[in-house]
C-alpha cells in the first residue's frame, strides 16, 4: 500500500482522501497541489477500463453481454471500495502507533478489548447426547501494554473475563474496563494515564460506553485520554493473538481428562497454561438499568480525546481539528 499521511499523488495522500468537504472539523490540511500521479495506481484503473470495453465489443447476444458488463461493474465497484478500506484502515492504525511512541514507562497503558468467539462446553468423555443444543460460555479479553522499566520494549498482560451467562452490551463493557484499571492500578501505583484501542461492535462503538470509560478512569484513579476504534473487520490483532494461546491451554486442560461446563472451570483451565500471562476472573454479573446516552451520528465517529470540559471526536485519526462535544451534552 503506498499511502502516506500527506503526497502530492492524489491516490496517496491520506488526508486529502479522509477529509470531509462538507464539514471543516473533518478537514485535514495538505500543502502538496496532488499534480503527480502513480504509475502501478494507473495500471489498475487501466486494467479495469480494458475489461469493460472487451465485455462491451464481445461477440454475443445482448442477455450475456448486459450479464457481463453487469459482473464487471460489480467487480469493478468491489475493488474499489476494497481500496478504500486498505486506506482507512492503515490510517486508523497509526492512533495505535502514535500511542505506543508518545508512552512513558509505567505510568501508561494501552489496553486492547474484544469479545472472544463463545465457548462451547466440553468433556473429557463426552456422549453424543451431551454433543447437542449446548450453550456458549462468553468471555472477555483485554491486552493491558506498557512499556517495560528500560523503556526499550513493551510488555503486555491479559486479562479474562469469563461469564456463565451475561448480555455482551455497554454496561458489561465499562464493568470490565473499570475493573481492568483497578487491578493495574493496585499493581502500577505509577499509573497515570490510559488509552483505550476497541473494534467496531456495537457494545464498544455506543454514547454509554465512550463517555463511561472516563469516568471509570476517574474511579480507578487513572485518567483515560484516548478511545480509538479500528475500522470495520480491521481490529483482529493482539486480543485474537492471546485468544488462540489461551484455546491451546483449554485443549491441553480437557486433554488430561477435565470437563469444562461451567465459567468456573474456564477459568481454571486458562491459568492453568505452563507460563501463563493470562489472569482470569469469574464474573457473576447482575443485569441494571443504565441510561441511554443520545449521541446522534457517534457511528461515524472513530476517535475520540477525553479533555477536561469536553471529548474532542474525528471520523478519521487525526484528520482535521475534530468536532468539540462539551460534557453538559451528555448530562441529563
Amino acid at each position: 500500500v503506498h499511502v502516506v499521511e500527506f503526497s502530492s499523488i492524489a491516490d496517496h495522500c491520506r488526508t486529502y482522501a479522509l477529509s470531509d468537504s462538507t464539514d471543516s472539523d473533518f478537514q485535514g490540511h495538505c500543502s502538496h497541489s496532488r499534480n503527480e500521479t502513480c504509475a502501478q495506481c494507473c495500471q489498475l484503473q487501466e486494467v479495469l477500463s480494458i475489461l469493460e470495453s472487451e465485455c462491451s465489443s464481445a461477440v454475443c447476444n445482448e442477455e450475456q453481454k448486459s450479464d457481463m458488463l453487469h459482473a464487471v461493474k460489480q467487480a469493478r465497484n468491489n475493488i474499489m471500495s476494497w481500496k478504500a478500506y486498505q486506506l482507512r484502515s492503515v490510517h486508523q492504525d497509526q492512533a495505535k502507533c502514535s500511542v505506543l511512541a508518545k508512552m512513558k514507562s509505567k505510568c501508561d497503558v494501552l489496553l486492547v478489548q474484544d469479545w472472544v468467539m463463545k465457548f462451547m462446553p466440553r468433556k473429557f468423555r463426552e456422549p453424543q447426547s451431551d454433543w447437542f443444543a449446548k450453550r456458549g460460555l462468553p468471555w472477555h479479553i483485554t491486552v493491558a501494554i506498557r512499556k517495560s522499566e528500560e523503556g526499550e520494549q513493551f510488555e503486555s498482560q491479559t486479562f479474562v473475563h469469563v461469564f456463565q451467562n451475561c448480555l455482551q452490551d455497554s454496561a458489561v463493557v465499562v464493568s470490565i474496563m473499570q475493573d481492568c484499571l483497578v487491578s493495574l492500578k493496585k499493581e502500577m501505583p505509577e499509573l497515570e494515564r490510559a488509552f483505550y484501542k476497541q473494534d467496531n461492535a456495537g457494545c464498544y462503538h455506543s454514547g454509554y460506553t465512550i463517555v463511561s470509560a472516563k469516568f471509570a478512569g476517574d474511579i480507578a484513579g487513572v485518567g483515560v485520554e484516548r478511545n480509538d476504534f479500528s475500522d470495520p473487520q480491521g481490529g483482529k490483532g493482539k486480543c485474537d493473538r492471546q485468544a488462540a494461546t489461551i484455546k491451546g491451554d483449554i485443549g491441553r486442560y480437557v486433554n488430561e481428562g477435565n470437563d469444562l461446563t461451567t465459567a468456573i472451570q474456564l477459568k481454571t483451565a486458562i491459568e492453568s497454561g505452563p507460563g501463563s500471562c493470562a489472569k482470569a476472573s469469574y464474573v457473576t454479573f447482575n443485569p441494571s438499568s443504565t441510561r441511554h446516552v443520545k449521541w446522534d451520528g457517534v457511528s461515524l465517529l472513530n476517535n475520540f480525546k477525553y479533555e477536561e470540559n469536553r471529548i474532542r471526536a474525528w471520523r478519521a485519526f487525526n484528520v482535521g481539528p475534530g468536532k468539540l462535544l462539551p460534557w453538559s451534552q451528555f448530562e441529563g
